[in-house]
C-alpha cells in the first residue's frame, strides 16, 4: 500500500486561521497545492497517466490533468479510464455562461479570444445561411499544370472536383474563374459560338447550374480574342451526405477556333446552412 503524506500549513492572516495542503511538495503555495511527475498524454494502455484525477463511482468516462514532459504545456483529457485511446467528450458551460481565454473581464460571447484562433480544420456555423465550410482551390489542386485548347464539339471537362459535403442537406455556392482566350482572324473564317457550363453529379444525377455561351462574328479580330465564357457560377442545393462530382466543361457549337484556358483559374466552393 502506497502511503500518503498531507502538509498543512497554518498561519493567521487579518485574525483569520488560514490552512494551505500540500501533496507531494513541502512547501504548497496555495489552498492546494499537487506536484507529481510530467507525462504527455497517453493515448493507450490504462496506466497511471497525469497527476490530477476526476472521476465518478459509476461508469468508465474520467477527466485527467497533467503536465507535457517536453514543452511549458499542461493538457487536460476526458477519456475511458479503461482504455485511453478511446476519448470521450467535455462539456464546459453546458447550463449556459460564457467562455473567455486572454481576457481579464467578463466575457461577452459565448466564446471570446483575445488573440487569433487557429485551427486545424473548420470552424462551421449552426444557423440558416451560416458557413460551414468554404475551400478555394488554384490549379495544382485541380491538377491543372499548363495551358490547353479544347476544340471539340461535344462538352469537355475543363476542370472536375470530387466534393463531399460537410451535412447531407445544404446548399452550396459553387464558383470557377478562369484566365481563357479565342483565336480568330480579322480577314477570313466563319463565326465562332463557344459554351461553358457547370454542373454537379450526385451518383445518379447531373444537375446543371449556369450555361454561358460567347459569339464572335466572322472577321471579328485577330488573334487570342478575349473570352468571357469564365467566370461561371451556381447554387447547388445538397440533399445527400455522399461524394459529389463539380465539372465545369466547354464546347464549340459552331465555328472552327476553339478556347485556350491558362492554368491562371479558382474554383471556389462555399457550403452554408440551409
Amino acid at each position: 500500500m502506497k502511503k500518503v503524506v498531507l502538509l498543512f500549513a497554518i498561519f493567521a492572516t487579518g485574525g483569520l486561521l488560514q490552512a494551505q495542503l500540500g501533496v507531494g511538495t513541502t512547501i504548497p503555495k496555495n489552498t492546494l497545492e499537487i506536484q507529481g511527475a510530467a507525462t504527455d498524454v497517453s493515448n493507450s494502455g490504462s496506466s497511471s497517466n497525469g497527476i490530477l484525477r476526476i472521476g465518478g463511482s459509476l461508469g468508465t468516462t474520467t477527466l485527467d490533468l497533467g503536465l507535457q514532459s517536453a514543452t511549458d504545456a499542461a493538457w487536460l483529457q476526458s477519456r475511458n479510464k479503461g482504455d485511453y485511446s478511446d476519448a470521450d467528450a467535455l462539456r464546459l458551460q453546458p447550463n449556459a455562461g460564457n467562455i473567455g481565454i486572454g481576457i481579464t473581464g467578463a466575457p461577452a460571447e459565448a466564446l471570446q479570444v483575445n488573440g487569433n484562433v487557429k485551427a486545424s480544420g473548420f470552424v462551421r456555423g449552426a444557423s440558416k445561411g451560416q458557413v460551414l465550410r468554404q475551400i478555394l482551390l488554384d490549379a495544382s489542386n485541380l491538377n491543372v499544370s499548363s495551358s490547353f485548347v479544347i476544340n471539340s464539339t461535344s462538352f469537355t471537362d475543363v476542370i472536375s472536383y470530387s466534393y463531399t459535403p460537410v451535412l447531407s442537406s445544404s446548399r452550396l455556392w459553387i464558383r470557377f474563374d478562369a484566365r481563357s482566350s479565342i483565336r480568330g482572324s480579322a480577314t477570313s473564317g466563319s463565326d465562332d459560338e463557344n459554351e461553358s457550363v457547370i454542373t454537379v453529379n450526385d451518383g445518379n444525377t447531373t444537375r446543371t447550374l449556369q450555361t454561358k455561351k460567347q459569339y464572335y462574328g466572322q472577321f471579328a479580330g485577330a488573334g487570342a480574342r478575349e473570352s468571357m465564357l469564365f467566370p461561371i457560377s451556381g447554387v447547388y442545393d445538397n440533399t445527400g451526405s455522399g461524394s459529389l462530382t463539380i465539372k465545369v466543361q466547354i464546347r464549340r457549337t459552331s465555328g472552327d477556333d476553339g478556347v485556350t484556358i491558362e492554368p491562371d483559374m479558382v474554383l471556389s466552393i462555399v457550403e452554408i446552412v440551409d
